[in-house]
């Protein structure tokens, strides 16, 4: 909910300064319109740029304002935009694995996990108790978190959602109570092959490192070595765009 509070405040500050650039446009200067779904999502929004200077020296540099405190954000964590997906990849992922380490292995070592199958309660019943239990509550908390947000976002003026946009977060909201759901499971999982909770939680710390961290930057990396894209130099595009302004001179005397 902060997190959506501060970013309706960058993105109102952008639409400022795209409505206003359409009021007095410029000839120099060429501003896009921000997507409100960067609200919950900023993905390639705000990396994509604001505004583009039409002249040679800075085509190749693209601005963006921001707010001082979502910059503050992405440039000590490292971790890129901070919206939804960054609290539910990063954060509330590390949230379940804590709410999850202990379910099997901490009843081992206390002795009441013998007592419980002592009876006649069926193993899976159990297991099926953990998980369910789990998924509700991510699924409640997670909902609940989503709602305020929405209600902000649909109560500020400046923001006009579409049925589209609002369809959108609710698949937003379904595909990470899937994401959290796998880290719950695996938790789950662990704690069961694991007998005690302080190596339930190292192995799932470890995995977590490798799912959320390793594994995203690893991939783009070893994609780079199996297919590499050439990105031209700064000489090159200078070139390019020398001959260009030519041919528009050309055809312009």
């Amino acid at each position: 909910v902060i997190v959506t509070s501060v970013n309706i405040v960058e993105y109102s500050a952008r639409q400022q300064a795209f409505l206003d650039s359409t009021r007095e446009p410029s000839s120099q200067i060429v501003y896009r319109e921000p997507q409100p779904l960067s609200i919950f999502v900023q993905g390639i929004d705000l990396n994509a740029g604001d505004k583009k200077t039409l002249q040679i020296r800075s085509m190749l540099s693209e601005d963006r304002k921001s707010d001082d405190l979502t910059s503050f954000l992405q440039t000590s964590f490292n971790f890129g935009n901070i919206d939804l997906s960054f609290i539910i990849s990063i954060i509330m992922s590390l949230l379940v694995i804590f709410f999850a380490y202990d379910s099997f292995s901490g009843e081992k070592e206390q002795g009441t996990l013998r007592q419980s199958l002592a009876n006649s309660l069926p193993r899976w019943k159990v297991v099926m108790g953990k998980l369910l239990g789990g998924f509700g509550t991510i699924t409640v908390f997670l909902a609940f978190s989503m709602l305020v947000a929405s209600l902000i976002v649909s109560f500020y003026p400046r923001i006009q959602f579409t049925a589209d946009d609002w369809i959108r977060v609710f698949l937003i909201f379904f595909v990470s109570i899937q994401y959290l759901a796998v880290f719950y499971t695996l938790g789950i999982m662990v704690s069961i092959i694991t007998n005690r909770s302080a190596a339930t939680l190292l192995v799932l710390v470890q995995l977590w490192i490798v799912l959320t961290i390793v594994v995203p930057n690893g991939s783009s990396l070893i994609i780079q070595l199996i297919n590499p894209v050439k990105i031209p130099t700064i000489e090159e595009m200078s070139i390019q765009i020398a001959k260009i302004n030519a041919e528009e001179n050309k055809e312009h005397n």
